[in-house]
């Protein structure tokens, strides 16, 4: 009897253990307990081994490496992020990059924070974003060529293998751009034969000497042979406002000088490897068998160096995201030439624009014209 009594009383000491253990509610979180209806972890190894077994049995192929690209996918920030900007607040860069942000931080997933340096050279944020840790915690803004006069002026021992590329976002190519009214100039071959035909009697309106404008027509007339006369003025503004009223005959300015202002001009061709959205029937002067290169100004994100691939493709996915959605677009209200290059492509763009500003030596702002060949039925003047 002593001994029913024993058992009795141990069953019931361990089954009211077991109800305080499962039962326990102090607010700690726990791994979810699999439903009655799913499978067992060994019936579910089981069931793959089989499929995998047909699987190789069917069509004997390497299974795809969806593990990868998986785990690729799977980095996403864990904290807010910050953005280092060479220019002031709602300046340049700076206002473009943070339109951008407003609606890119629910693809992100993260606030981003704005870190504004300009320093005395201009070019404090480039400095400190190389030697910021590859975490992903920290971006910068860069635009080209600005970025790459930096790196050729004033810290030749860097290269743009010192950043990683993530994304360019706008890309502003140059333009040829006459007067619609001059009736001198339908193409661009017109408007070199003239040049051709007159040496130094076009002018060409630029910002700046060799600023971006006069560095454009330069390639453009050098790749065409013929020569110009350049006029500066104070702002791209002001250069097209010379076309406009005729006191210059043509310009190269960005497109987004050009957007909703051109009632009265005509982009006879683009600086670009190919059509641009916003002037879809504009040749590109490589098209015309002039210069083939893309020109103007990009606004690209850029990372530390040695950034892993799988952040760079996930800033990448979420700012292309970003530029395909609607409320973006039309907060942008057409002002801004967008448009998207992933981390390769803007490497690639970098690298040339690079390539490009170092092999500029005077030789570049030469024009060197053919000489006539003698006109054979010429009278020889008497001796």
């Amino acid at each position: 009897m002593m001994r029913h009594f024993l058992a009795l009383l141990l069953a019931l000491v361990m089954t009211l253990t077991l109800t305080a253990c499962g039962g326990s509610g102090g607010g700690e979180k726990t791994e979810a307990e699999p439903d009655a209806t799913e499978q067992t972890a060994g019936e579910a190894d089981q069931e793959a081994d089989a499929e995998a077994e047909d699987g190789q049995e069917d069509d004997g192929e390497e299974p795809t490496p969806s593990t990868a690209a998986s785990s690729a996918a799977s980095w996403r920030p864990t904290m807010p992020i910050t953005m280092i900007v060479n220019s002031g607040a709602n300046q340049g860069a700076d206002a473009k990059t943070r339109l951008l942000c407003q609606f890119a931080e629910k693809y992100i997933g993260q606030t981003v924070y704005f870190e504004n340096m300009v320093g005395e050279t201009g070019t404090q944020g480039w400095e400190e974003l190389a030697a910021r840790e590859p975490d992903g915690m920290t971006l910068s803004v860069v635009e080209l060529p600005a970025f790459n006069r930096f790196l050729r002026d004033r810290r030749p021992d860097y290269s743009p293998r010192k950043y990683t590329p993530v994304c360019t976002f706008i890309s502003d190519c140059a333009a040829i751009v006459v007067r619609k009214n001059d009736s001198r100039f339908d193409t661009v071959d017109e408007l070199v034969a003239f040049g051709q035909a007159h040496p130094g009697e076009l002018i060409s309106a630029a910002n700046g000497e060799r600023g971006a404008m006069h560095l454009a027509t330069q390639a453009f007339a050098k790749s065409a042979v013929f020569t110009y006369t350049p006029a500066h003025y104070g702002s791209p503004t002001e250069a097209v406002e010379a076309v406009r009223n005729g006191t210059a005959d043509f310009c190269t300015p960005e497109i987004d000088e050009l957007l909703y202002r051109d009632d009265d001009l005509q982009v006879l061709a683009v600086f670009s490897e190919k059509p641009i959205a916003a002037y879809p029937d504009a040749p590109t002067l490589g098209e015309l068998g002039y210069y083939d290169q893309w020109l103007g100004d990009a606004t690209c994100i850029v990372a530390p160096d040695n950034t892993p691939d799988e952040i760079l493709d996930f800033y990448s996915k979420a700012i292309q995201s970003t530029l395909e959605e609607e409320s973006f677009l039309e907060a942008a209200d057409g002002t801004l030439s967008i448009e998207f290059r992933d981390a390769a492509e803007t490497g690639i763009l970098l690298r040339k624009q690079q390539q490009f500003l170092e092999s500029m030596t005077e030789d570049f702002w030469t024009i060197v014209l053919p000489t006539p060949e003698p006109d054979p039925n010429a009278e020889v003047p008497a001796e």
